[in-house]
């Protein structure tokens, strides 16, 4: 069993009704110190005594010990509780992580101060570089701080990078910074990158969908040959066009017509007249989707070879088809070889 261990890099903090300082102990025999063990989707978020949040695989937990009431630790001569000295850690960490992203649009700017900038966050531990980097990455409002971390995590080859990097790839905004981050995944060249993009097949967004499509393109896997042809079948399925009207509409009388009433034995004629409309302007028809479509389309012709379009129909004929092979040829590769051939 692979036991996974993440560093949650994200802006910390404290839950209003928070649990018991824990001890926790990992199957690969390590034992964590901290507090606030709770879940975080499929994982569990926890916060060490260093103040540092990571992701603890579940399955990765062997056992969870509570600390007794009212424990105090020495915090730099002084007893405090665990959760004062985690404070006190984290409000110490923003400082830093203020001044290093500081520095990073300082270096990205590529003016006079850059180079000392550059020099004291190259001076930093190499975990507390890719925890900046990442940082930098999801929040500088600069494009050329952003691009810069960007090319800078390919030099940290660890998951947590490649997951970053992933991220960006797909929900940034600005194109060279999301091709920044695609180079980075190349020079990394971790086996598991693609998995990140499948999951993000699943995404709420149009544009995050089409860009983890274009990910897999780069990234083939086979796991996302069927998510992709699901996705295209809804694509068909759903709404497809969309069309906007801009112009100007006046109305005229186009004719009159006699309408006859009165009453007794005196008839009264009276021109009613006919009102019609004319629309002048431009419309606009778009096939909203066709981008969509063909992202798909393009991730299975990389991933698969086979170039059937958007014809989701024959997909789904040659995926049925290559399940039924690969099924048949399955227990043929499993048999063993008898003795004497």
């Amino acid at each position: 069993m692979k036991l996974r261990v993440l560093v949650l890099c994200v802006a910390p903090f404290l839950l209003s009704n928070p649990a018991a300082a824990d001890w926790v102990e990992l199957k690969d025999g390590r034992k964590l110190r901290g507090i606030d063990l709770r879940p975080h989707g499929t994982w569990k978020r926890y916060t060490l005594d260093t103040g540092m949040d990571v992701l603890l695989d579940p399955a990765a937990i062997l056992s969870v010990t509570k600390s007794p009431p009212g424990e105090t630790v020495d915090f730099r001569g002084k007893p405090v509780s665990l959760r004062e000295m985690i404070r006190a850690l984290k409000v110490e960490d923003t400082k830093r992580e203020k001044e290093a992203l500081k520095d990073i649009e300082t270096w990205a700017r590529a003016k006079k101060e850059a180079l000392d900038a550059r020099k004291r966050f190259l001076a930093l531990p190499p975990e507390d570089r890719q925890r900046y980097l990442i940082q930098a990455l999801a929040r500088s409002r600069s494009i050329k701080a952003r691009a810069l971390a960007a090319g800078e995590l390919a030099t940290h080859k660890d998951r947590i990078a490649v997951a970053a990097l992933t991220r960006g790839s797909v929900v940034e905004e600005n194109r060279l910074v999301r091709a920044t981050c695609l180079q980075s995944l190349k020079d990394i060249a971790d086996p598991l990158t693609s998995d990140g993009f499948v999951t993000l097949l699943a995404s709420p967004a149009r544009e995050v969908r089409v860009r983890a499509a274009e990910g897999i393109e780069s990234f083939p896997t086979q796991k996302a040959v069927p998510i992709l042809i699901d996705r295209m079948s809804r694509v068909w399925a759903d709404f497809g066009r969309g069309s906007i009207v801009t112009g100007t509409q006046r109305g005229y009388v186009r004719d009159h017509g006699l309408v006859s009433g009165g009453s007794g034995a005196t008839t009264v004629e009276v021109a009613d007249p006919e009102v019609s409309s004319i629309t002048t302007g431009v419309v606009l028809d778009a096939d909203v989707r066709k981008v969509e479509i063909a992202a798909y389309a393009k991730a299975l012709k990389a991933t698969t070879g086979e170039d059937f379009g958007t014809d989701v129909g024959k997909w789904r004929e040659w995926w049925t088809a290559r399940q039924a092979k690969d099924a048949k040829d399955a227990p043929k590769a499993a048999e063993p070889r008898r003795a004497g051939r």
